[in-house]
């Protein structure tokens, strides 16, 4: 059972977007046709109710981070240092080889960059993913101050920030030592 869930912004809007544009352009007539192939199994259950429990209480929703400023910018309820686990976040990128060094790269116009050899990917992908954050960094700084202190010097390279959603759970206290165990 998920304690929390984490989405785009964009993509959550999207999501509930999708569902009223479908229901809003097929008729009705169509509707009792195409979601029972879909969605049931061949026992008349529904596909997912097999695969999961019910939730018992609704999950705390989180947005990532974007830098976005309309409709609002990201107001961020949580932002963490996450310089220390750079390591992990990109043995955790690097497990996902065809996003990381083929799809990502090939965007970017850069996949001609991407090193053969397995030492100089995860080399590539930190460099890559420190560049990346460091735009977090800087449209953050402030809030990370306000909510931790002052970072003496260049110390601070890495942080996640997320608002909490409205879809889901708010965050008290225990949900937040819970779900975020490295804020001070």
């Amino acid at each position: 059972m998920p304690a929390r869930i984490a989405g785009q912004r964009t993509k959550i809007a999207e999501a509930a977007g999708l569902a009223l544009g479908l229901a809003s352009k097929w008729s009705t007539l169509a509707l009792p046709v195409l979601i029972p192939l879909v969605w049931l199994l061949p026992d008349g259950t529904p596909w997912r109710a097999k695969l999961l429990p019910a939730l018992r209480a609704a999950p705390v929703v989180a947005f990532l981070p974007d830098l976005f400023s309309r409709p609002y910018p990201l107001s961020p309820d949580v932002i963490l240092d996450v310089t220390n686990e750079l390591d992990t976040i990109v043995s955790m990128m690097a497990c996902h080889r065809s996003q990381v060094f083929e799809w990502l790269p090939w965007l970017d116009g850069r996949l001609d960059e991407v090193p053969g050899d397995e030492p100089g990917r995860r080399a590539w992908v930190r460099e890559w993913l420190v560049r990346y954050l460091q735009m977090r960094l800087d449209r953050f700084r402030k809030e990370f101050e306000a909510a931790h202190g002052p970072c003496p010097g260049d110390r601070l390279r890495a942080i996640e920030v997320f608002e909490i959603s409205q879809y889901g759970s708010p965050l008290d206290a225990a949900a937040r030592k819970r779900l975020f165990p490295l804020v001070p």
